[in-house]
């Protein structure tokens, strides 16, 4: 992969290279996929459908690429290239460049896509799909996700355990469509919050939607995962989209919503809260609906490898209503 910069990058009063947005999404390595599964039993699919999928992942994935106990995982020679790891544990940065010191996390470079808050009960024979997307160089960490999944429908979801089989996988597109000029056109947006987004502002969750904290925690999170996981150079911050954010004027419908998650490696039970609902967004820059758009496919805030954050992003021009 070629992570040389751009002819228009030049370096920020930071030391960062001020890379274009359009340009550094272009060389973010990225793999998307979706699966269709038919319910061979009944299966109650929560409305914290990503715990449920996460849940099945982490175990399938590590039988398809474990050789060793289940207690033999930190001190292993093969945890640097294992999918394992890659994938369920996000490792701490190993380089001070950038915001992000030495010791705190990192975001995963795996996306769950599990559709709006809502319970659904899936009858046998009735078909279903989750899509996921890995920001990674290795384009065979998404083949090893999509095994994991399937056999973990396979093994079977829920408390029911009602068993699920893959009968069509197919690739979604990358985020090169939205890096068009005509996508990225100022307007007014309408922005659906499908799952609990969780951005926090000095320590606390929001509880209120807020749009530059939205465009802040999209620029960080994109330009963390293309340096860990994509091997990309650390970028100034998008200021213009975040200005463009401050500017705009917002109509939020949202409503606080929690789901329980059952964490294996704190053996305990853990309440989980954010935002779900829309937004209708005045005043938008192109540079702003681009981050947007971008925040549609990698999603934002915390827990996006349990399906939170996910979002849909529609734009009508400017002038159209």
């Amino acid at each position: 992969m070629d992570d040389r910069p751009s002819m228009t990058t030049r370096l920020s009063p930071s030391g960062w290279p001020a890379i274009p947005l359009a340009d550094y999404v272009a060389q973010l390595p990225l793999t998307r996929r979706r699966l269709l599964l038919e319910a061979r039993d009944s299966v109650t699919l929560p409305a914290f459908a990503g715990s449920l999928w996460h849940s099945v992942l982490g175990p399938a994935l590590k039988a398809l690429v474990c050789v060793n106990p289940p207690d033999a995982c930190q001190p292993c020679a093969r945890r640097p290239e294992c999918a394992y790891p890659r994938v369920m544990e996000a490792e701490s940065p190993r380089s001070a460049e950038g915001p992000l010191g030495r010791g705190a996390r990192v975001p995963g470079p795996l996306i769950l896509d599990v559709g709006s808050w809502e319970r659904r009960r899936v009858a046998a024979g009735e078909r279903f799909n989750v899509a996921f997307a890995v920001v990674t160089a290795d384009a065979s960490l998404a083949d090893y996700v999509a095994e994991a999944l399937a056999l973990g429908a396979a093994r079977g979801l829920g408390r029911e355990r009602g068993r699920a089989s893959v009968v069509e996988s197919c690739s979604l597109d990358g985020l090169e469509g939205d890096l068009a000029p005509d996508r990225a056109s100022a307007g007014r947006v309408e922005l659906t919050l499908l799952t609990p987004l969780r951005l926090k502002r000095r320590g606390a969750l929001l509880r209120r939607f807020d749009l530059a904290a939205l465009a802040r925690d999209l620029s960080l999170r994109l330009a963390a995962l293309g340096h860990y996981h994509g091997g990309l150079a650390w970028p100034a911050p998008w200021m213009e989209a975040i200005a463009q954010a401050e500017r705009a004027t917002t109509t939020a419908r949202t409503r606080w919503v929690e789901g329980v998650r059952y964490s294996a490696r704190q053996a305990r039970e853990i309440v989980v809260g954010g935002l779900v609902g829309r937004v209708q967004i005045e005043g938008t820059g192109p540079d702003l609906v681009r981050l947007l758009r971008v925040g549609a496919v990698l999603h934002a805030g915390k827990g996006t490898s349990l399906g939170l954050g996910q979002m849909e992003i529609v734009v009508s021009p400017e002038g159209e209503r």
